[in-house]
């Protein structure tokens, strides 16, 4: 082959080496750009979802103290509704209290639930006791009927009572009931039965005998 040939050959060569090359070069700077773009549209892409979860990480915070702030309202409108219905309750309790006072000023002595529950608990911290009850007036059937009914009643806590009638016929009659007792755990017991007889207006007094006598008595007289 001749040496103008070989060159003209080279030449074609060389011509077609560039021109591969220029084609890969347009080819990488294209896919360079289109890599650009993509990875600006991505970019921008992640700053909207981040703007958005932003925007809604925002509301619901603000959704978050709106509803504390309901359920505040709300939880303070319950105890609002809750101190009223106790109010309207205690009020009621007491109206009805004073009712049952009324109907016990203008009726004979009675023992009612709610002074026989009270008495039950408050005295189970004590020991049973022994009582005498003395009927005090022998002319009245009011003070023999509440001497039973109280007697019935201790008995029914675990004393041991006894009921005796008394002979006296005494004009104008005393009123009331009257506690004897000696020693410190009778005399509070003592208290404690009159405090309760005071919440329904029954006349009662406690007398300390000082005489060391272990059993209670009760002396019944008139309303």
């Amino acid at each position: 082959m001749s040496l103008d040939k070989k060159i003209e050959i080279t030449d074609y060569v060389t011509m077609i080496a560039l021109a591969l090359t220029f084609v890969a070069a347009v080819f990488a700077f294209g896919f360079k750009s289109k890599q650009t773009q993509l990875l600006k549209a991505q970019r921008q892409t992640d700053l909207l979802l981040i703007a958005q979860a932003n925007e809604k990480s925002e509301l619901a915070k603000k959704e978050s103290e709106f509803a504390k702030k309901d359920a505040a309202k709300a939880f303070e409108s319950a105890a609002t509704s809750n101190e009223k219905a106790a109010k309207a309750e205690l009020k009621s309790k007491e109206v009805e209290v004073e009712l049952l006072k009324l109907r016990l000023a203008l009726s004979d002595r009675y023992l009612p639930d709610f002074v026989k529950a009270e008495l039950k608990k408050k005295l189970s911290n004590y020991p049973s006791k022994k009582a005498i009850i003395i009927c005090n007036i022998s002319n009245n059937a009011e003070p023999y009927n509440f001497s039973n009914e109280l007697s019935i009643f201790l008995s029914s806590i675990g004393w041991h009572t006894e009921v005796h009638n008394s002979e006296n016929v005494m004009m104008p009659a005393p009123t009331g009931l009257k506690i004897f007792v000696s020693g410190k755990t009778n005399i509070e017991i003592a208290e404690l039965i009159k405090s309760e007889f005071a919440k329904i207006n029954y006349e009662c007094d406690v007398v300390d005998t000082k005489n060391g006598n272990e059993i209670i008595q009760f002396q019944v007289n008139s309303k």
